[in-house]
């Protein structure tokens, strides 16, 4: 982190030295060096512009830490167990009819599902809205949604059936760009 910190600073060093001079050539003194420009106005520009560079480099950083910090907290609630089990059950309706024969018998399961499917969309939400990195999610959770896609579009049509407004959007936009991804990978 070390030798970032320095290629930061460095660049905002230069980075003052040419304002410095575009500053002078915009004035029309490039032949000559303005004499009332002082070596501390000069510093204090060179100073100013490693400020910049620096505060950009820290807005990168901690947007970047960010974006990793939200990917993980998605990505730890994705992983437990009820999840687990909601998503292995998706993976089972086959059909819009297979939904309604889970909410018939096994409510329990149902809920364990609606669960899975609801969390698919937060974490393609989160994907849409840009709070966490595209590649990172199809690297990790691309194969699962392209599988997810077709028992969940059963599962939403179900839910569809009965009334209740689950359209899941950013569900079924990601794993569709998931699907297509992975569909040579299966």
């Amino acid at each position: 982190m070390g030798k970032i910190w320095a290629i930061v600073y460095g660049t905002g060093f230069l980075l003052g030295v040419i304002v410095c001079y575009l500053g002078q050539g915009i004035l029309g003194s490039w032949s000559r060096p303005d004499p009332s420009v002082t070596i501390q106005g000069w510093l204090t520009v060179i100073l100013s512009g490693a400020a910049v560079i620096v505060s950009l480099s820290t807005l990168l950083f901690t947007r970047r830490k960010g974006k990793r910090d939200a990917f993980l907290s998605v990505h730890e609630k994705m992983i437990t167990a009820d999840l687990q089990e909601g998503r292995r059950l998706l993976f089972d309706v086959e059909s819009p009819e297979a939904a309604e024969k889970l909410l018939e018998n096994k409510r329990e399961d149902y809920q364990k599902v609606n669960m899975a499917m609801a969390m698919y969309d937060v974490l393609c939400l989160y994907v849409e809205r840009g709070y966490v990195r595209r590649d990172l999610v199809m690297e990790t959770w691309g194969p699962g949604l392209a599988n997810a896609r077709i028992p969940g579009r059963h599962f939403i049509a179900h839910r569809t059936k009965l009334g209740i407004p689950s359209t899941w959007r950013n569900f079924n936009k990601v794993s569709l760009e998931a699907a297509i991804l992975f569909q040579d990978k299966r």
